[in-house]
């Protein structure tokens, strides 16, 4: 699918909070919920920059772990581990095609790990990456920045295994609107997109994300929603799980400008409340 722009979002499971938008601080796993390397419209070349920092006083481990775009990757396996010095914060330009010899779009777990490869609790890493093309005109670039989303633990986040609404995005004749969904367990999962304009406009669509692996679709095209609010429901599975473990997100783009924004999917109650 050609990439109009990206967006994050976060989302996933772990302990309850009541602040399930919220970053955290520097921790041991840290999520990307989109990069790549891929062609998109007009001409358009996406690449990703991704920034790396190590807040401990030791040398740390990082082990990389590549969430494919509609196929399961791993969350068990490396594809990729690097070494950062003590305190430091480094630049990995093209990252997913230099670094990770991955090709396409996907999300990526960045883990602080030991020389066994289990996970390294003491880590203290966080992440950003920057998704960008030349402009049209050859001047400058377009660009989106996509913060690091904390992991409490492999496989966890900030959201519960409950709904999630993306806000904040638009589609008309000027803006287009895009949305992922990130699978972060190793099963494939169910979900629900339910779309809604300002004006009454609404789009729905199931899909099934498999198991370490991740979505990114645009919302159609002849659609003019207008202001957008985004509805993101996972299926429930019998019995309940707390380790249904996912992330999304939404991004507009300015059709004219390559102007782009990103809204994360955001919890509206805590999983403890009816």
């Amino acid at each position: 699918m050609a990439l109009s722009l990206v967006l994050f979002a976060p989302c996933g499971l772990a302990q309850v909070r009541s602040d399930a938008a919220d970053r955290e601080a520097a921790v041991a796993n840290v999520l990307i919920p989109i990069a790549g390397d891929v062609p998109g419209e007009f001409g358009a070349r996406f690449q990703t920059d991704v920034t790396i920092a190590n807040r401990t006083g030791v040398t740390t481990r990082i082990a990389i772990f590549w969430l494919p775009q509609g196929r399961s990757g791993s969350i068990t396996v490396p594809v990729r581990t690097l070494t950062l010095p003590p305190s430091s914060t480094t630049l990995y330009p093209r990252f997913v095609s230099d670094r990770l010899g991955q090709t396409g779009l996907g999300a990526f777990i960045a883990r602080a790990v030991h020389d066994d490869g289990s996970t390294n609790h003491d880590g203290r890493i966080d992440l950003f990456a920057r998704i960008w093309t030349p402009a049209r005109a050859g001047v400058g670039t377009y660009s989106q920045g996509i913060y690091g989303t904390t992991l409490t633990g492999p496989g966890t986040d900030d959201l519960q295994p409950i709904p999630a609404w993306i806000y904040g995005l638009r589609q008309d004749a000027s803006f287009r609107t895009n949305y992922g969904i990130v699978n972060l367990a190793a099963e494939p999962r169910n979900f629900s997109i339910e779309v809604t304009g300002d004006g009454g406009s609404r789009y729905t669509r199931e899909v099934v994300v498999p198991g370490a692996s991740m979505i990114h679709e645009a919302l159609p095209r002849d659609q003019h929603f207008g202001a957008v609010t985004i509805r993101i429901v996972i299926g429930y599975v019998i019995p309940p799980q707390v380790s249904l473990s996912w992330a999304g997100f939404g991004s507009s783009v300015d059709n004219f400008t390559g102007d782009a924004w990103y809204s994360k999917a955001q919890a509206a109650y805590r999983n403890n409340q009816p």
